[in-house]
C-alpha cells in the first residue's frame, strides 16, 4: 500500500513538473526551426539582444524616480494621457487623450516592459544556443523583480495608472492589464526551464510571489471591478488569471475559468455580425477589437497546448470575429468606425493572429486568404 502511494505521489509530482516546465502560451515549432539555422539574421538578432541584457542592470520596482505611494516596492504607474491642469497646478489632474506625457517614464512601466523584453530575449537566447549565461541572466532578472527583499515588488497593483489628484494618488482598476507583461516574461522563463531546471529556491519563491498576486486579483476591489467590466478588460482579467493557475496548477481556477469564460466573455462582448459593441465607441475601434482578440486567441491557445479543444467548442462565435474584420485586411480605408491611428501596426498585428489561428483552423492559412507573415522577423513572431 505504501509503495502504491509512494508511486502516486512521484506521478503526481512528475505531472506537476512537467506542467510547470513547459511553455503555457508560445509555440516552440518557430524556435525549433530557428535553432537550426545559427546564422540567420534573427538568431543573431536575439543572441545579440540577450548579451545587451545580460550586461545591464536588472529591472526593479525601487529605482522609480518619483512615488505616489511613498513605498517604493509598491509598483506604480501613471496614466499615460493626465497632465498638470495649468490652470489650477493644485487640481486632480487633466486628460489629453493621444497625448502621452512622458513623465510615465518617472515610475515602474517602461522597466516592466523592459523586464519582459529582456526575460524574453534571454530565455529564447538559451533555448536556442545552450549557453549557460543566459539561464544565469534569467535568474538574475527575475530575482531583483521577484525575489530580492532589497527590491522586488510587492505583489499588487494598487498602483497602476495612477491618475494624480484623483482616489488618494491610488491607482486605478484597468491598471491591472499591464500585468499582462508578467505572462510575456514568464514564457521566457518556462522555456528556459523546459531544457534545465532552475534553483529550486527561486523556483519556488516565484510561484509563491505569482499565488499571492492571483489571489490579490481575485479578493481586492480592484480586482472585483475588473473582472466585472463589459469589455476587453474581463477577458484580460480571465486570461491573466488561467495563465498564473496553470502557472502554479491551480486545476480549480482553470476549470472556473474555463468553464464560463464563454459565457461570461464571449457570448456577451460579441454580436451576430462579429463586432464587440462595448469596443465600439473610442477613437480606435478596429485596435480594440484586435487587442481583445488577440487575448482570446491566447486564451485559445493555452487550452491548445494543454489537450483541450476550446476554440473547437466555441468555434462559431470566435470566427465571427475574424469574418468581422477580415474585409479590412486589404481594404482598411472601408472600416465604418472610428480608427484614428496604428493602421499599420493593426493590420501586421491582425496577420499575426490569423498566422497563429490557421493551427486551430485551416481556412485562416495564407493559401486561402493571402496575407505575409514571417515568424522568423522578429522575437515576437518566432514564439507565435
Amino acid at each position: 500500500m505504501k509503495k502504491i502511494f509512494l508511486l502516486a505521489a512521484f506521478t503526481f509530482w512528475l505531472g506537476v513538473s512537467a506542467l510547470s516546465a513547459q511553455c503555457i502560451l508560445w509555440d516552440t515549432e518557430h524556435i525549433e526551426a530557428l535553432k537550426a539555422d545559427p546564422d540567420h539574421p534573427l538568431y543573431l538578432n536575439i543572441v545579440g539582444a540577450a548579451d545587451y541584457y545580460l550586461n545591464q542592470q536588472p529591472a526593479d520596482v525601487v529605482h522609480k524616480k518619483s512615488t505616489f505611494s511613498g513605498d517604493l516596492h509598491n509598483y506604480e504607474s501613471l496614466c499615460i494621457y493626465t497632465w498638470p491642469d495649468e490652470n489650477n497646478p493644485d487640481a486632480p489632474w487633466v486628460n489629453r487623450n493621444g497625448y502621452v506625457n512622458p513623465a510615465f517614464k518617472d515610475y515602474d512601466f517602461e522597466r516592466l516592459i523592459t523586464l519582459k523584453v529582456a526575460v524574453q530575449h534571454l530565455g529564447i537566447a538559451y533555448y536556442l544556443t545552450g549557453e549557460e549565461k543566459y539561464h544565469e541572466g534569467i535568474e538574475q532578472w527575475l530575482s531583483a523583480w521577484f525575489v530580492n527583499p532589497a527590491t522586488s515588488m510587492h505583489p499588487h497593483m494598487q498602483y497602476a495608472q495612477v491618475h494624480p489628484g484623483m482616489n488618494e494618488n491610488h491607482g486605478t482598476p484597468w491598471g491591472m492589464i499591464e500585468a499582462y507583461s508578467f505572462v510575456e516574461a514568464f514564457e521566457g522563463y518556462l522555456l528556459a526551464k523546459s531544457v534545465k531546471p532552475f534553483d529550486k529556491d527561486l523556483d519556488k519563491k516565484l510561484h509563491e510571489w505569482v499565488k499571492k498576486f492571483a489571489t490579490w486579483m481575485q479578493t481586492s476591489e480592484f480586482g472585483r471591478i475588473e473582472s466585472s467590466m463589459e469589455n476587453q478588460h474581463s477577458v484580460i482579467y480571465d486570461v491573466m488569471l488561467y495563465y498564473f493557475a496553470s502557472f502554479n496548477n491551480d486545476k480549480k481556477t482553470m476549470k472556473r475559468i474555463t468553464s464560463n469564460f464563454a459565457s461570461n466573455r464571449l457570448e456577451k462582448q460579441i454580436d451576430d455580425e462579429g463586432k464587440m459593441p462595448f469596443e465600439l465607441d473610442g477613437g480606435r475601434v478596429f485596435h480594440d477589437h484586435l487587442y481583445n482578440l488577440q487575448h482570446i486567441v491566447d486564451f485559445c491557445m493555452m487550452q491548445r497546448h494543454q489537450g483541450k479543444n476550446f476554440y473547437g467548442q466555441n468555434k462559431e462565435i470566435i470566427d465571427r470575429v475574424f469574418d468581422f474584420m477580415l474585409p479590412y485586411l486589404q481594404s482598411p480605408e472601408n472600416f465604418p468606425y472610428n480608427q484614428v491611428s496604428d493602421w499599420d501596426s493593426d493590420i501586421a498585428d491582425l496577420k499575426i493572429e490569423l498566422m497563429r489561428m490557421s493551427r486551430l483552423n485551416t481556412r485562416y492559412g495564407y493559401s486561402r486568404i493571402g496575407y505575409e507573415v514571417d515568424p522568423f522577423e522578429t522575437h515576437v513572431t518566432v514564439v507565435k
